[in-house]
């Protein structure tokens, strides 16, 4: 969050100054995020993870139907649909849906204990849920949080006990189409440029 503030800091004070004529402008609005932060970090450490154990899949079903809305009436910035406008506030369920999947897949890997070893009986029911919410941003399209989500995920399941041949069987063929996905984004891209240019 520091590195985070300073990084504002040092890259908004111009455009702020030229901008709204106030050099501190977006450093204080930033620093107001931060400080809601900081008190929905405090409030959140005091709550039992037995509640995120108990709702995490219903909280998945919630957020991939916010995932699932966002791609019909999240308005489109330069190309990607990320954020519901509540009017009030902005929502980007793409960062809700990281945290979520994790507490999801911290359970799955406790429920599961050692089958999490075996890939029919185990390991593919999480394969379920990593694919459907990647795929669901990815196709925003928002590539890097995608990727995130999946490498996350996967090192989750490694630490929980997953066999690394199961691991790399999906990530070296899921990684070529990936690489795939980034060339066709970005052949339209270009082709969007030259067409507005």
């Amino acid at each position: 969050m520091l590195l985070g503030a300073i990084m504002v800091f040092t890259a908004s004070g111009t455009y702020s100054l030229s901008k709204f004529n106030n050099f501190y402008f977006l450093f204080r609005s930033h620093l107001w995020k931060v400080v809601a932060a900081l008190i929905l970090l405090l409030i959140f450490a005091y709550v039992p993870y037995d509640l995120y154990r108990k709702y995490s899949k219903k909280l998945l079903f919630i957020i991939i139907g916010f995932l699932i809305a966002t791609l019909f009436f999240a308005p489109k910035v330069k190309g990607a649909a990320r954020w519901i406008d509540f009017g009030f506030f902005q929502f980007q369920p793409s960062e809700a849906a990281k945290v979520i999947l994790i507490m999801h897949l911290a359970f799955l890997i406790e429920k599961q204990g050692d089958t999490i070893r075996e890939f029919k009986n185990g390991f593919m029911f999480t394969l379920i849920w990593i694919g459907i919410v990647s795929g669901l941003v990815l196709i925003q399209p928002n590539v890097s949080t995608s990727l995130i989500i999946v490498m996350t995920s996967f090192a989750i399941l490694y630490v929980g006990g997953a066999r690394l041949r199961h691991i790399f069987a999906i990530v070296l063929p899921a990684a070529g189409v990936l690489g795939s996905v980034i060339m066709l984004f970005k052949t339209f891209a270009r082709k969007s440029f030259n067409i507005y240019k």
